[in-house]
């Protein structure tokens, strides 16, 4: 397309920036970014995750020379912003000065979820996905259906969300994160099931139990999900990645320890029924058999509606929480 150049801007949130070059017709439309501000020293920021996060959209106008304009919207973490979109309870107001033990709100810094003029941002592991409306490039609220108090102050979601096969509903599932004891390091707990019709609103909750076989709920975070329907039945699969929170908090001083090792990653597999309040899940056969780690970005071809392709990205180290020694920035401590 040509090299960009940017335009100073009137507004600080608009950013103009002209291309030497052309932007073909079949590009016209918007890109969707997460970002985040976090510092490349590991001492100030040894966590992505808690990193404060922008969203960013590109809006590209075709032509010669083609014109793309940014738009930046700056995430409020502990939603004071949403006003009646995020009722705030007593936890999260005195939270809010009680940073890093207790976390945010929402720190949507990984995925981006869109259906029609909406938009849901997620972090990969901490905090409750934002909606945004595309249009008018504004927050309206959070999707929040667990509630955070000690000792699980924390919450976690399903970055990149599953979607019916008529593109109608969505699918997440939300649980809290309970914090480390002498015993055990962070686990899930209260694990939900959520359905968002994307026509009217409408939301459906269930609870979710986890397989007989893969109880680890230190281990029971998902990264993403995805729908199929077989023999006229739906389903969603949530690929647990496995990765293990070893503490609620970030640290507040690098320093060297044993970092416990992840688990291999599963797929769990739940029938959608709208007559029960609770779905338990199953495992699906052959994936911890082949000892991958780190089981996380996916393409689905379910759309033969009897059954479904599945393309995930396997990592074959260990991705736990965090990693040490210098970084490529020549700052040394634990980094992501």
């Amino acid at each position: 397309m040509g090299n960009l150049h940017m335009v100073p801007p009137t507004d600080t949130s608009v950013i103009e920036l002209y291309v030497r070059g052309e932007i073909p017709e079949a590009l016209a439309g918007s890109l969707l970014v997460a970002t985040n501000r976090r510092h490349k020293d590991r001492s100030v920021f040894s966590r992505w995750h808690d990193s404060q996060t922008d969203l960013m959209r590109l809006d590209l106008r075709p032509g010669r020379p083609g014109c793309v304009t940014a738009r930046i919207l700056a995430v409020d973490p502990n939603g004071a912003d949403l006003g009646a979109g995020f009722q705030r309870s007593d936890f999260d107001r005195q939270a809010i000065n009680r940073l890093p033990a207790y976390g945010y709100a929402t720190q949507p810094n990984h995925g981006i979820n869109v259906a029609g003029e909406t938009v849901w941002a997620t972090n990969l592991l901490f905090g409750a996905p934002l909606e945004v409306d595309l249009r008018s490039w504004r927050p309206r609220r959070l999707l929040r259906y667990v509630t955070p108090e000690l000792p699980a102050p924390r919450v976690s979601s399903t970055a990149h969300f599953a979607r019916s096969l008529d593109g109608r509903r969505v699918y997440f599932h939300q649980s809290l994160l309970e914090a480390e004891t002498v015993d055990h390091p962070v686990r899930a707990a209260e694990l939900r099931l959520v359905e968002l019709d994307t026509n009217t609103g409408a939301e459906r909750v269930w609870d979710l139990h986890c397989p007989n076989d893969d109880d680890n709920m230190a281990a029971a975070n998902f990264h993403s999900a995805f729908y199929f329907e077989e023999d006229g039945k739906r389903f969603v699969g949530l690929l647990r990645t496995g990765a293990v929170v070893e503490y609620i908090a970030p640290h507040l001083y690098p320093h060297d320890h044993i970092v416990e090792r992840m688990p291999s990653s599963t797929i769990w597999i739940v029938q959608l029924d709208d007559t029960k309040n609770i779905l338990k899940a199953e495992l699906l056969p052959g994936i911890r058999e082949l000892d991958g780690l780190a089981l996380s970005h996916l393409d689905v071809d379910a759309s033969g509606g009897n059954g479904f392709v599945l393309y995930a990205n396997y990592k074959e180290a260990d991705v736990a929480e965090e990693t040490h020694g210098e970084n490529l920035y020549s700052c040394s401590g634990s980094q992501t």
